[in-house]
């Protein structure tokens, strides 16, 4: 190969360099602009909700030594290490006003806010016509690879259906669904606060978090029962998936929510989901 050929791919190779560079810069800024846009219209939106008023979590006291010494000596799987959490139950609720009318006039398919005390999650939610459009656009209607948290497009009565299923991205920076990995990475997240809210105008559910798990996009998880046999059917499923098997004080029939997000590497078909099923209204 003569100098000058050499020389010439040398350049040719230094231009794809710098342009693959370049490229690459771009898309990390580009996500980057995106991520900022999400979370400024969402901390925009918090200004519509308030909490007024949160109940007193139950104090656990530390285990003795010789209970550490016990736990210690257990079996390293999860479903031992979970029996040895004390869960932090209680009847009250945390009250938040919402200003609905102003939610509405800027998005008319919002439905209700959600809040997640124990993986510091608080949104409003949304059902549209499919499962398509809120996926890239906020609820101000922006594009954005953030979406919204929107209700399952087969829902027909929120919240009242036997179960109702609500989607939400795993954002990398802990926004949307991406704290709900805090439950199934670390069951104290869980234990401590097993609890989490959604505000209706007129209703606020309380919900127990019963069960929590990774599945796939295309499993039973995603029906919807239509009958209370099926429903019973569909709750002993999902009981029988959870990583906590010993919550208390689930009622034999009452509505669930699913919380779906995804799981794992970008584009698989795992999400992680997590029960709720109500516990009390005001």
């Amino acid at each position: 190969m003569s100098d000058k050929v050499f020389r010439a791919v040398q350049i040719v190779l230094f231009i794809i360099v710098i342009v693959v560079f370049l490229f690459s810069l771009y898309k990390v800024v580009n996500i980057t602009m995106e991520y900022k846009a999400s979370r400024d219209e969402y901390k925009e939106l918090e200004n519509f909700v308030q909490i007024e008023d949160e109940p007193e979590i139950p104090v656990v006291a530390e285990p003795t030594e010789s209970a550490k010494e016990s736990n210690n000596s257990t079996s390293a799987n999860t479903e031992s290490k979970a029996e040895e959490i004390v869960m932090r139950y209680h009847d009250g609720f945390v009250n938040m006003a919402v200003d609905f009318p102003a939610l509405e006039a800027v998005n008319s398919d919002f439905v209700g806010w959600l809040y997640i005390p124990g993986a510091s999650i608080s949104y409003p939610m949304v059902l549209g016509s499919d499962n398509d459009y809120y996926l890239t656009h906020t609820f101000k209607h922006e594009e954005n690879k953030g979406g919204s948290i929107f209700l399952d497009q087969v829902t027909a009565n929120p919240f009242e259906d036997y179960n109702t299923i609500v989607h939400g991205h795993n954002m990398k920076d802990g926004s949307m669904f991406g704290r709900l990995k805090y439950f199934y990475n670390d069951t104290k997240t869980y234990a401590n606060n097993p609890y989490f809210y959604i505000y209706t105008e007129g209703k606020t559910y309380k919900y127990l978090i019963c069960s929590y798990y990774v599945t796939t996009a295309t499993s039973d998880t995603y029906v919807i029962p239509n009958t209370e046999e099926t429903y019973q059917e569909y709750k002993s499923r999902i009981l029988s998936n959870a990583v906590y098997k010993d919550v208390e004080g689930i009622p034999d029939s009452a509505p669930i929510v699913t919380l779906s997000t995804c799981h794992g590497a970008t584009y698989t078909d795992k999400r992680l989901v997590v029960h709720g099923i109500l516990v009390a209204t005001q």
